[in-house]
């Protein structure tokens, strides 16, 4: 995940202080070089609160016990930039500690008397949270960007691209095909001709939405989307009833069960009990990896709707649901007989 000193400021004035709580240390990664440059941008004093970046550059935070007593040694080794905080009138500090590690130690440690000079509860017995800030900091998905939403749109519309893709090579080599996977997923029983118009409706949403790829969202009701379609498939069945649908779909689509499709964690949660055979799994992971999108991008528009999400979940949950995605498009573009195999 990559942060700028503003995105790291916002995430501190979204943390809310426990009572009396007046130092917190909150561990930031940074897995780029240029952390002197982050911190010189990142420090700030606003009203009664201060922002101070510290550069861990020794071995410390190796072991539980020693936690807090490291902090002590940090603190005193950047003794400089912390005086030049203002003599009075501060209440309350947020200590960053720019790591190139992620922080994952409990915090068991003794309390520890700060130093003397230190500007809140110097020579003071104190004891304090030390925590990962991703972890910690809770947002809206609204307010989020690190669920990259544009990017989720990209890739819910090539993958339904690359569906309608195989679906109108189905009409010219298996048509009997095409209407059995049209039934399945749409609940349509009805004349070829029927099947046809459906499917031309499929091509002029795709054709239509790829010139805003970046703001394309299935809203659940647009029947021309076979997004919409399949979505709606997920939302009215059980994950048992969902997975033998996912069976005659994968037949439909012949997919021969050569490459799986690794799913998405929320995919694999919601799996049936019973085991699924590799092509039956494929379809399960397309179909699950259109509904999440759908319910995060979602979570994006109506953030009211949803409830707050550490940083580091939505961040991990978006990027296992794009990875998943793109594998999904490449499964079905690689399907036997697709024009791009």
């Amino acid at each position: 995940m990559q942060y700028t000193p503003d995105r790291i400021k916002q995430l501190i004035t979204l943390l809310p202080w426990t009572p009396g709580e007046r130092l917190r240390v909150l561990w930031v990664r940074l897995s780029e070089e240029g952390r002197q440059a982050f911190a010189a941008q990142l420090g700030c004093v606003q009203a009664d609160e201060a922002i101070v970046p510290v550069i861990l550059r020794e071995p410390l935070f190796t072991s539980a016990n020693a936690l807090l007593s490291d902090v002590n040694r940090l603190i005193d080794g950047n003794r400089g930039a912390i005086e030049q905080l203002p003599a009075q009138g501060l209440q309350r500090i947020s200590l960053v500690v720019l790591s190139k590690d992620d922080f994952r130690l409990p915090q068991i440690g003794s309390p520890i008397v700060l130093p003397m000079w230190f500007p809140v509860l110097g020579g003071i017995e104190s004891s304090f949270r030390i925590c990962d800030l991703a972890h910690q900091s809770e947002v809206s998905m609204l307010n989020c960007p690190e669920v990259r939403a544009e990017n989720l749109a990209e890739l819910v519309l090539d993958l339904e691209s690359a569906l309608v893709e195989r679906l109108s090579a189905l009409q010219a080599a298996r048509p009997d095909e095409l209407t059995k996977f049209i039934k399945t997923a749409c609940g349509v029983v009805g004349t070829n001709g029927e099947v046809a118009a459906l499917l031309s409706d499929f091509q002029a949403h795709i054709s239509a939405a790829s010139a805003n790829p970046r703001f394309y969202r299935p809203d659940g009701t647009r029947m021309t989307s076979l997004a919409t379609r399949l979505i709606r498939l997920v939302l009215n069945n059980s994950p048992k009833e969902l997975a033998k649908h996912c069976d005659v779909l994968a037949v439909c689509l012949g997919d021969s069960g050569a490459i799986s499709i690794r799913p998405s964690l929320i995919s694999a949660m919601l799996r049936p009990g019973s085991r699924l055979e590799i092509p039956q799994a494929n379809m399960h992971s397309v179909l699950l990896c259109l509904y999440q999108a759908y319910q995060l991008m979602n979570g994006s528009a109506h953030a009211g709707e949803f409830g707050t999400y550490p940083v580091s979940l939505l961040y991990s949950t978006s990027s296992d649901l794009r990875r998943c995605l793109q594998d999904a498009a490449r499964f079905v573009r690689a399907l036997p007989g697709s024009h791009h195999s």
